[in-house]
């Protein structure tokens, strides 16, 4: 009985850690990883939208990735798009002027968590994609 009490104790402290690490998250405040001056060459992700579960996002942070390394940011939210919906605009940025792969997260602030989404997009300075 006391070996199945201990299991016990041990399996519910270790979902409380699990619950208390993912239920306060905290914001990735990219805005203090990124310099855009540290790079040479830029590109335009113009009104980009954001939907997670099929809701236009309004709110958050959407960040642009080469590796673990941010390379562009728009932290203020979404803007209001007069055609409906908010868009959020990005500039990228390299110090190659072709070939990068960008990759993005979204920093969902009212749920908390940070969310790695599916579009990549294959750096090219000057561009203006959108």
């Amino acid at each position: 009985m006391n070996i199945i009490n201990s299991i016990q104790t041990k399996y519910l402290l270790l979902c409380s850690v699990i619950f208390v690490t993912f239920s306060f998250a905290q914001d990735p405040m990219w805005e203090d990883d990124f310099v855009a001056n540290d790079y040479e060459f830029g590109a335009t992700l113009a009104f980009s939208t954001v939907s997670i579960d099929g809701i236009a996002q309004s709110t958050g942070k959407l960040a642009a990735f080469v590796g673990d390394e941010i390379r562009g940011l728009d932290s203020d939210g979404g803007s209001e798009n007069p055609l409906g919906g908010y868009y959020y605009e990005v500039s990228i940025w390299s110090n190659l002027s072709t070939g990068e792969t960008i990759t993005f997260k979204f920093y969902d602030e009212i749920n908390n968590i940070i969310i790695d989404l599916n579009e990549t997009y294959n750096f090219e300075a000057n561009e203006v994609i959108g």
